[in-house]
């Protein structure tokens, strides 16, 4: 097990239990186009139109019982042809690493191209001084890149990716039929709005900042529908979307960053 995934899945949830820092939304069905499942603190999204389903992201390496999960929102992986990774980080882009059987065996992947250095291990995801540590997952080749603004579209499905860097080089947001936008990591969102992504996970605070603005100058006249978070469940709350972006979210257990958070969300 690499320091990464030890600290990701072993440290972490000490670390956060009780701080109100992550809200998924429990696996379900939101309403005809979008569900999603909860893996321990993230969210795994699908958009289904007709007969065509995507993914977006591929969560933990290795997660059990996803079988049962994929039955509650009644999709089988394996029908799922396209999937797109907001970014290669271990609890979103697990899920199709190499070593192990693929989350959408049958999905051609996309991602921005400047994610590839992380996810192809050319990167150090974490620097502290002169320690640095290598991104815990790895994929070396069979996926697409993307630039920023470029549109695919799939059947009837428009989706748009944002190119949103600051928590890693090449996250992104994805804007589905101008509707829902997919945002990964780059936002928490409690009750009182969006905030900048915590920055002991960022690689880099500032620019994720500066994305976020990007983010609200791009849709200060037509706010998505909705807008689904990598670790704070879904929002619907146009109003504050981007209250807090000047901020850097944080939490405690004297001060949750979320009161409706669940207190251990990896039990």
């Amino acid at each position: 097990m690499s320091i990464i995934n030890f600290f990701g899945t072993k440290i972490k949830p000490l670390k956060v239990r009780g701080a109100g820092l992550l809200n998924p939304q429990p696996t379900g069905i939101i309403n005809q186009r979008i569900s999603c499942i909860q893996q321990y603190d993230v969210n795994l999204w699908f958009y289904t139109k007709g007969d065509q389903v995507l993914a977006f992201d591929a969560g933990y390496i290795d997660f059990l019982h996803m079988e049962q999960e994929f039955a509650k929102i009644n999709l089988d992986p394996s029908a799922i042809k396209t999937v797109f990774l907001t970014h290669a980080d271990m609890d979103h882009a697990g899920g199709l690493s190499d070593g192990r059987l693929p989350l959408y065996p049958n999905a051609q992947i996309f991602l921005h191209e400047k994610e590839v250095a992380l996810w192809t291990g050319q990167t150090k995801r974490f620097v502290f001084g002169p320690i640095s540590f290598r991104n815990s997952i790895s994929r070396q080749n069979d996926f697409t890149t993307l630039t920023d603004g470029e549109i695919v579209y799939l059947n009837e499905i428009k989706v748009e990716i944002i190119h949103t860097p600051g928590h890693t080089p090449g996250h992104s947001c994805y804007l589905v039929d101008d509707q829902v936008l997919i945002s990964g990591d780059t936002m928490a969102i409690n009750q009182n709005g969006g905030y900048g992504f915590f920055d002991f996970y960022n690689m880099d605070t500032k620019t994720n900042l500066e994305s976020l603005q990007k983010l609200k100058k791009r849709f200060k006249n037509c706010p998505p529908e909705i807008i689904c978070t990598g670790h704070s469940g879904y929002s619907q709350d146009k109003e504050n979307y981007f209250a807090h972006i000047d901020q850097v979210a944080t939490g405690s257990k004297k001060m949750p960053f979320d009161k409706r958070a669940p207190f251990d969300v990896f039990k």
